[in-house]
């Protein structure tokens, strides 16, 4: 073999290997490059969840404060929707009792009233408007007296005649009993839940 066909067989050689090492070189590159990139891609992500949970940590009290006092307003809300709803019923009950489906109730109203005094005199102080329906109900019953006191708004009270117990059967005093059961039942007709305490 002559020296130029040699040497050509070795440059041809060596191309080829130098053309596979370039190959292989430029795959590494590439891989390396790809793993640093992911690299970085976790570190910078990593990085973020620590500042994230850090900035969590640092506005949790701000943020718990906030949903308190949010929490707190529309407690607050709720409660003046109700305290609105009751006014609006205690400024109708001058009306209701003098309206016939209230009337109707007076006999029983009145006979289950009378059943917490026993056989005891009692006097009957009634809303000037229904003191008469009252004392039709009560005319054959001589223990019973009814008196028109213009003092009583809204329905009747029962007094013995000694003092010692008064029996108030207004609606005023009804409404009064039943607050609680009446927010929360204006609650529920509106959809509202109702708490019942915000810390």
């Amino acid at each position: 073999m002559a020296l130029d066909e040699l040497l050509e067989a070795i440059e041809d050689e060596a191309r080829c290997t130098m053309g596979a090492e370039l190959e292989r070189g430029r795959g590494d590159a590439a891989r390396i490059a790809a793993e640093a990139e992911a690299r970085a891609v976790r570190t910078r992500a990593e990085a973020l969840r620590r500042e994230q949970e850090k900035l969590a940590g640092e506005l949790e009290p701000e943020l718990a404060s906030a949903r308190l006092s949010a929490r707190r307003e529309v407690a607050e809300a709720r409660r003046r929707l109700a305290a609105r709803v009751l006014q609006e019923m205690e400024r109708q009950i001058p009306r209701v009792v003098l309206e016939e489906r209230y009337l109707e109730t007076l006999p029983r109203q009145l006979e289950e009233s009378l059943t917490y005094l026993g056989e005891v005199p009692v006097q009957v102080r009634a809303t000037p408007a229904i003191a008469v329906r009252l004392e039709g109900i009560v005319k054959t019953r001589p223990r019973i007296s009814v008196e028109s006191d213009p003092s009583v708004t809204a329905g009747f009270r029962l007094l013995t005649l000694d003092g010692a117990f008064v029996l108030d059967a207004t609606l005023d005093a009804a409404l009064a009993r039943r607050r609680r059961e009446l927010e929360i039942e204006i609650f529920r007709r509106w959809g509202i839940e109702h708490e019942t305490h915000v810390g």
